[in-house]
């Protein structure tokens, strides 16, 4: 009888082991560029490597050459909905993602998309989309760089944010009702999603701006190359007056149009999606189960908003770098074509490693590019930053 009682006593100890697991909060650090957030995860026992945090992605998701470096094959194939339209792409399933030391998740199937031919760890290895973002109520808290996981049922604190519904139409991409003031004073709203990894402010659907006529609403825009895990496409971009979130507002900002005719930005009833560089400005609860989201300002609400500044759009071919795209026609020491050897004296490694610098300059800021240009000539030319909008 005695050990029978101990069975018993040890069974509940290890019930109630369970359940407090289970009701643990994990708190993760994370990063943040003009990129988006990202955090440091461990795949399958491996080393930690970057992943972007993406409420835009309805999948988690590991660079293929990175997959290949760790031994990871894929056992399926799965359609993924992108920007731009629909791709296919292997899976890989029953892995183990290690987000720090106390949060192990189990059986996350990774889809394989093509990031990145680098494999350092310090290069985006990987997504963290919706298919563990809706798990938990996700608290992202932009000032102390902390992503909460909570589980639900478990009390968050909310106080002083601003309240708004969840619209999900059966999926997790989480959708808010926005307006936007235009140059010329119109306002335009509608219901738009959330996308932490989208590497602008707002991006407008193109189907929503022929509607409402947008293009001759907007005054100056330019176009420039966007990126998705679909591939590559093209924006307008332009400045707009406002931006408007529940009760909260924030002042003109640069607003992207798409140019895109199929993808998730093309959806039936959607105005578009609000990008990272508009929601860092909000610390923010996500909590899908409840149909709620929460928002409330941060340090970043009163910082001066993104403009693009004159700079080029690189290409690689061959291991080589080349201006494939100006966004200043005046930049006269420049043409389309010719190959970057250096910026301020450091050699070309990779793209990424030149955008960080124009990406991260501030008006006024001066680069010293050494080109190739067409006819084979080398020379040194000043690139000095200015805004183009």
């Amino acid at each position: 009888m005695k050990n029978n009682y101990i069975k018993i006593i040890a069974g509940f100890l290890i019930l109630a082991l369970s359940l407090h697991m289970r009701a643990q909060v994990y708190e993760i650090p994370f990063e943040y560029d003009y990129t988006g957030k990202s955090i440091y995860v461990s795949v399958n026992g491996n080393k930690p490597v970057r992943f972007k945090f993406d409420t835009g992605s309805e999948i988690t998701a590991l660079n293929y050459a990175y997959a290949r470096k760790i031994g990871l094959k894929g056992d399926s194939i799965v359609e993924v909905i992108g920007v731009t339209g629909v791709q296919k792409y292997p899976t890989s399933k029953n892995n183990v993602l290690h987000l720090s030391k106390e949060c192990a998740l189990q059986n996350i199937t990774l889809t394989q998309l093509s990031l990145s031919d680098d494999t350092n760890e310090n290069m985006m290895q990987g997504i963290i989309g919706a298919d563990i973002l809706k798990r938990y109520v996700v608290s992202i808290d932009y000032d102390k760089k902390i992503i909460q996981f909570i589980p639900f049922g478990k009390a968050f604190n909310s106080q002083g944010f601003e309240e708004m519904t969840f619209e999900h139409s059966g999926d997790y991409f989480p959708r808010v009702n926005v307006k936007i003031a235009l140059p010329d004073g119109t306002e335009v709203s509608g219901l738009s999603f959330l996308d932490t990894g989208g590497e602008f402010g707002y991006l407008m659907s193109a189907p929503y701006a022929k509607e409402k006529d947008v293009m001759k609403k907007v005054g100056k825009y330019l176009q420039r190359e966007s990126y998705s895990v679909n591939g590559k496409g093209y924006n307008y971009i332009t400045r707009v007056k406002s931006f408007e979130l529940g009760g909260l507002k924030t002042g003109n900002f640069a607003m992207d149009i798409s140019q895109s005719k199929t993808g998730v930005i093309n959806m039936p009833g959607y105005m578009g999606m609000i990008g990272f560089e508009l929601l860092k400005n909000f610390n923010t609860i996500i909590d899908s189960k409840n149909g709620k989201i929460y928002f409330k300002p941060n340090r970043n609400f009163n910082q001066p908003a993104w403009f693009p500044l004159n700079g080029f759009i690189f290409s690689e071919n061959e291991g080589k770098c080349f201006i494939s795209y100006m966004l200043d026609e005046k930049d006269a020491n420049f043409e389309v074509g010719d190959q970057v050897l250096e910026i301020n004296g450091m050699p070309f490694s990779s793209i990424e490693k030149f955008d960080d610098i124009l990406m991260n300059s501030q008006a006024g800021q001066e680069h010293t590019i050494k080109i190739k240009n067409k006819k084979g000539e080398t020379k040194t030319e000043k690139l000095i930053i200015h805004t183009i909008l």
